[in-house]
């Protein structure tokens, strides 16, 4: 469950823009929009992600509820930016409840330069991250934006995410594939396809419509595969 619940870290690209559509936004879009959650067929939960700009930042968040079994796991992850993508802060929220049993795991990193504050649970430190690095938000969103989606356009950067490493960054990578025909639960759709790689670990692909916003989203890790669909 646990491995389940990794796997769905990391979706800024559910809210990249369309190309092909006559033009494409000047801008990162924002908004909230709802999924239900999916592994092999079977519906385990269901999402809510959303993206805005408040106070000259970018705050974006996801809140999850998933269940398999017994298992039970709810969280809420926000991730704040600066415009320019400078990193202010990261926060996860998690509760895994396994029958009678509650577990909580909470993580927050405060930024300040390349100085991380990194509190989780009630264990502290503060840890020094060499060279430059993004969070997991809207920088590679805005590079496609762009490139106009260029086919085969492909966006790297270093990232910081203590879910996956605590004391080092980890590499990332967005490519524009195009456009293809999905099949979208009884639906067949024309969807812009867009593919995200993180440390040879994670793997997604994010299948967008017209107005920009993700219809559906597979996410694989460690032999797992998830499946978001957008509510309509």
């Amino acid at each position: 469950m646990n491995r389940l619940f990794a796997a769905l870290t990391g979706l800024s690209l559910l809210f990249a823009p369309c190309v092909g559509c006559g033009k494409t936004p000047e801008k990162v879009p924002t908004g909230t929009w709802k999924y239900k959650m999916f592994t092999r067929g079977v519906l385990i939960g269901e999402a809510v992600i959303s993206s805005k700009i408040e106070n000259g930042r970018y705050i974006i968040s996801s809140d999850l509820t998933m269940g398999l079994a017994d298992v039970r796991n709810t969280s809420r992850h926000i991730m704040t930016e600066t415009v320019d993508f400078k990193p202010i802060k990261y926060e996860s929220y998690n509760t895994i409840a396994t029958g009678a049993t509650t577990q909580k795991i909470d993580t927050v990193a405060v930024f300040r330069g390349n100085e991380v504050e990194l509190t989780e649970g009630t264990h502290r430190a503060t840890l020094t991250i060499p060279g430059d690095f993004i969070l997991d938000g809207n920088y590679f969103l805005s590079k496609l934006i762009e490139g106009r989606f260029k086919k085969d356009l492909e966006v790297s950067a270093q990232v910081y995410d203590p879910s996956i490493e605590r004391d080092r960054t980890i590499t990332m990578t967005a490519r524009a594939l195009g456009r293809e025909t999905v099949e979208v639960g009884s639906r067949k759709m024309r969807l812009l396809h867009i593919s995200q790689t993180i440390d040879a670990v994670k793997f997604s692909d994010s299948y967008l419509d017209d107005d920009g916003i993700a219809v559906m989203v597979v996410v694989e890790m460690l032999n797992n595969r998830l499946e978001l669909i957008r509510e309509d």
